[in-house]
Parts: C-alpha cells; structure tokens; sequence
C-alpha cells in the first residue's frame, strides 16, 4: 500500500475533522491547484495537510514557504478530496485583514464541520 510505501499517515476523510486555523494558513488557489487540504497541527507544530500525493516534495516545499511551518502529508482515503476541500474553502466566513469578529469565526467554524459531513455522507 502507498501510505506503508511512503511511510505517511492516512486520513480518512469521512471522518476527519478540519481545524479552520490550519485551513487560514493555506490559499485556495494553492489548495484548489495542488489537491491538498491543512486538516490540522501536529503536536510539533508542523502542518497537517490531506493529499492523494504524499510524495510530491515539491509541494510540501512550497507550502513550508506559504505557511511558516513544517508540512507533513497524510493520505487521503476516499475520493472526495476535491469537493471537500471545496467546501471547506466555500463555507468560511468571509474575513478581510483578520479583523472577523470571534462569534462570525465559529459560525464559519461549525458551518465548515456541517458541510463536510453532509458532502463525505454522500
């Protein structure tokens, strides 16, 4: 199997929760792009990212540029990583300059969380 192979973890996507810090620090238009989804944070720091590519080091690379931080890759079980990381993108409150109210934060919160359970349901 290719997590054993590659030595990554995998991420079932039914049942994954998404930590909407972590999707903050990636740009939809990367995410869109390269099929990748920030699900969380490792105990370390490092970003958790969602991808059907775990070995693509260019793309972990590039997003230790974007973020700051350390990536580390988990394969993504199921074949809905595209829609979902649609959805997570498409159901966060819209923020300008960080300056969104911390009540508009956890509705976007909790409509990301319902939105992907309604999506991995299907």
């Amino acid at each position: 199997m290719l997590s054993f192979q590659l030595r990554v973890p995998i991420v079932d996507l039914k049942s994954v929760q998404v930590d909407p810090e972590a999707v903050k620090l990636v740009p939809e238009d990367f995410a869109l792009k390269h099929s990748v989804l920030p699900i969380g944070f490792e105990a370390d720091g490092s970003l958790r990212i969602a991808t059907m590519m775990p070995n693509d080091f260019e793309v972990a690379s590039q997003l230790s540029s974007i973020t700051g931080r350390q990536t580390k890759f988990a394969l993504a079980l199921s074949g809905a990583l595209e829609e979902l990381i649609q959805l997570t993108y498409a159901s966060g409150p819209a923020v300008q300059s960080g300056e969104a109210p911390a009540a508009a934060e956890r509705a976007g919160a909790r409509g990301r969380r319902s939105a992907v359970e309604g999506v991995l349901k299907c």
